[in-house]
């Protein structure tokens, strides 16, 4: 299992949890104003990150209706707001990425097999085609040929919401996203940006 946290130039000793509940609501219904069928487009959705930034999940809850923009008063004092980020189109600077600095964001063709996916490499074999999908790449393992990624789906979908998918597959690899730094993260005081990372189970670029 990958464990990863953000850390922002604090002392080993001084790291306490951070992680940050962000609201998908408001990223959604608030930057893209489309529909949930409609989805949206990752290069948008991280220019709204980096522009306005995304409140606390407690500001805009999730639930899986329509809704519109309708932030609770206050939303701007609990923003995550990224600095700079790039996008990677080598697999080789992918892996390094993974391993030296942590997690990539990308988007993949999604097929009717995946619904069903348990576990394993995932290959697309069969099923039509059913829209795009955003994701986080956390890890990736040279004797799989395989990816590591963390799907949005609930732990009971995959392995335990997590699943491999095979290099080259469904267009995962043909560009992902890095952060390089953020501007805010909510409850955090602003400082050089650090990423700590552990991969324990993962090897560096081939």
């Amino acid at each position: 299992q990958v464990n990863s946290r953000i850390h922002q130039g604090l002392a080993v000793d001084d790291m306490v949890d951070m992680t940050v509940d962000l609201s998908e609501a408001h990223l959604h219904f608030c930057g893209s104003k489309t529909d949930c069928d409609g989805g949206w487009n990752l290069p948008e959705a991280m220019e709204f990150a980096q522009r306005v930034g995304v409140t606390h999940e407690s500001f805009f809850p999730y639930s899986d209706k329509e809704k519109t923009c309708d932030v609770r008063e206050g939303w701007r004092d609990a923003i995550t707001k990224i600095k700079q980020y790039h996008k990677i189109h080598s697999i080789y600077d992918m892996k390094s990425w993974i391993v030296e600095r942590g997690p990539l964001l990308t988007r993949f063709n999604v097929y009717d097999d995946i619904f069903t996916y348990k576990g394993g490499d995932y290959q697309h074999v069969h099923g039509d085609y059913a829209g795009g999908h955003a994701t986080c790449v956390l890890g990736f393992d040279d004797e799989k040929q395989a990816w590591l990624c963390k799907n949005s789906w609930g732990a009971d979908w995959g392995e335990g919401g997590y699943y491999w998918m095979g290099y080259g597959q469904c267009g995962i690899d043909q560009s992902m996203f890095a952060v390089d730094s953020f501007e805010k993260i909510a409850g955090m005081p602003v400082r050089p940006f650090l990423l700590l990372y552990e991969f324990p189970d993962f090897r560096g670029p081939a």
